[in-house]
């Protein structure tokens, strides 16, 4: 599927990014909602179910994980070493960050999502292998299914008491997974008339999982993620508006933004009192900040791909099959 067809991904990641950031600033959630992650996930997923290309599992694999775990495992290192030195510098123990849990999380707590994407990225693969037997709106809708019957029996795991790390957190997103096959196969309608209503069904299946769900008050809000994130990501496969060309150069940064703003938002947190800061004014320096570091860095590191230009977009962003 060419790159241009889909050009309201483009803002869409922006925007997942831009909550995310906001999120992990001040922990609430931009809008109220938090849709940055499961937007972010589920525009990835649909568009590796959405690949027409013949790869084998193994290769496919190895491919997408690279893509992901080496920019996990480069940020975690320099993020080991920049708090080791810091935490010796003030007279703490630089080894005290350094525990069980970095199995999950990486250097950093924030980076916890990369591991599971590349874990879930080969589930996708493996499913869209038997989706793209059977029709295409029996894929979508069956798909769709799945989602809502994981999403509310994820928001039931939750109310009991469980590890955060990694069980919790990756439960949380796990029906991305299944939202973005839908949405990745209903690229395979034959116009655009029957995509757009194969995406009227799987925005309907998540509204009606948010509205119906027993779990809809829970604090953990499950179901009202996706019945905002899911409408979003529809529309993206689904809308084709014309996007200017500077949103997608803007885009291309969002993959790094995730990777640096952690240590951007410390260095921020040192040198100035960013909680007497309005919250959009907070999250909007960390992240134009952020922004800037892979700009830098693109230039000085062109071979790190979560820092690429729009020409050398990394598929681990959710940008290509």
């Amino acid at each position: 599927m060419p790159r241009a067809f889909l050009p309201l991904l483009d803002p869409l990641r922006i925007l997942a990014s831009v909550a995310v950031v906001r999120h992990h600033m001040r922990t609430d959630f931009l809008f109220g909602v938090g849709f940055g992650l499961p937007l972010f996930l589920v525009i990835m997923f649909a568009l590796a179910s959405s690949s027409t290309k013949e790869e084998a599992l193994g290769s496919f694999a190895r491919r997408k994980t690279a893509w992901l775990l080496v920019p996990w495992l480069r940020w975690s290192a320099i993020y080991l070493v920049i708090f080791a030195f810091s935490d010796a510098a003030r007279g703490l123990d630089p080894f005290e960050r350094v525990g069980p849990a970095m199995i999950w999380t990486g250097g950093d707590p924030k980076l916890w999502f990369l591991p599971f994407a590349a874990v879930a990225l080969v589930a996708v693969k493996a499913l869209q292998s038997v989706m793209r037997r059977i029709p295409v709106s029996t894929a979508v809708i069956a798909s769709a299914v799945l989602a809502v019957a994981a999403t509310n029996a994820v928001a039931w795991s939750l109310t009991h008491s469980l590890p955060e790390m990694p069980t919790r957190a990756w439960l949380r997103v796990a029906p991305t997974l299944f939202f973005g096959l839908a949405l990745g196969q209903s690229l395979r309608a034959a116009d655009d008339g029957e995509r757009r209503r194969l995406l009227a069904v799987v925005v309907l299946l998540a509204f009606l999982s948010f509205w119906l769900s027993p779990f809809r008050d829970h604090h953990e809000d499950l179901p009202r993620r996706f019945a905002a994130a899911v409408p979003l990501a529809a529309l993206g496969f689904g809308w084709r508006p014309r996007v200017p060309g500077f949103v997608r150069s803007v885009a291309s940064v969002t993959f790094g933004v995730y990777l640096v703003h952690p240590l951007v938002a410390k260095v921020l947190v040192a040198g100035a009192d960013v909680q007497a800061w309005p919250a959009a004014v907070h999250a909007g320096a960390v992240w134009v900040l952020s922004a800037l570091v892979v700009l830098g860095l693109r230039h000085a590191l062109a071979s790190w791909h979560e820092c690429a230009a729009p020409g050398r977009l990394a598929p681990a962003a959710g940008l290509s099959s």
